[in-house]
């Protein structure tokens, strides 16, 4: 006598969607915990990005013995410069006998490059006690040839020779020293973005910043010293709107 076969009891439609409902959620809720990295470290990373740079800035200068500077283009861009004793002030070219000294462009620098902040960090730069632009190097600190060539230079132009140089917001010298500064890098929390239009994003991103809430950004700090060091201060300045520069 055969004895019966078990029926085998298989999966509704029902059932096998329930599971890979179930399994979508817990993949989603991994991604979230730990698939990419917050927006403090995003901000620190780029910080420590920064900082490297303004230290290579300042070695440079020194080996080189040259002075450098960072003109801050107030989109998140930075521009490498040197001053050049021998070029022409801007606006001088045709004048064989008029005053030296410019600031020129690095572009084609093998080590020193251009830089672009990272989308999504803000940045707000305050220089220490001096307005937007204004020079530590004294005005004749670098122009060869004879001053009254420059004296009559400026009674034709009726301006300084000053005003018509291109001039970086930091400056790195040949001595090791540079500009006092305080650079702070902000990102606002990535979760009060979501779901918003670029339009709406950048006003929104524009209110957050500028309320300094500790809860809605988070930011990281360089201060830049007269004699040269460089340090991250613990309590970063949450006034991004009281920069000189930002972006």
């Amino acid at each position: 006598m055969t004895a019966p076969r078990a029926q085998g009891h298989g999966f509704t439609l029902i059932e096998i969607l329930v599971v890979l409902l179930l399994m979508g959620l817990m993949v989603a809720m991994v991604s979230v915990s730990f698939g990419g990295p917050s927006d403090g470290k995003l901000v620190d990373k780029e910080a420590d990005a920064w900082q490297a740079r303004f230290a290579l800035m300042h070695d440079e200068a020194i080996m080189r013995s040259e002075e450098l500077g960072l003109k801050f283009d107030g989109k998140g861009g930075v521009e490498v410069m040197r001053f050049d004793p021998d070029a022409p002030v801007p606006g001088t070219e045709d004048d064989p006998d008029g005053p030296k000294g410019a600031w020129v462009d690095l572009n084609d620098d093998n080590v020193l490059k251009n830089w672009q902040s990272q989308p999504g960090i803000h940045g707000s730069l305050v220089l220490d006690g001096l307005s937007l632009g204004e020079s530590l190097i004294p005005d004749d600190a670098f122009t060869s040839g004879d001053d009254d060539n420059r004296a009559n230079q400026d009674s034709k132009d009726g301006k300084d020779g000053k005003d018509k140089r291109l001039t970086p917001h930091l400056f790195f010298l040949s001595s090791g020293e540079f500009m006092p500064f305080e650079l702070c890098l902000y990102k606002v929390h990535s979760s009060l973005l979501d779901g918003l239009f670029d339009s709406q994003r950048q006003s929104r991103e524009r209110a957050l910043l500028a309320s300094g809430d500790p809860d809605a950004v988070v930011a990281t700090c360089i201060d830049g010293h007269a004699n040269g060091t460089l340090s991250q201060p613990q309590d970063p300045d949450m006034d991004w709107s009281k920069g000189e520069v930002k972006w």
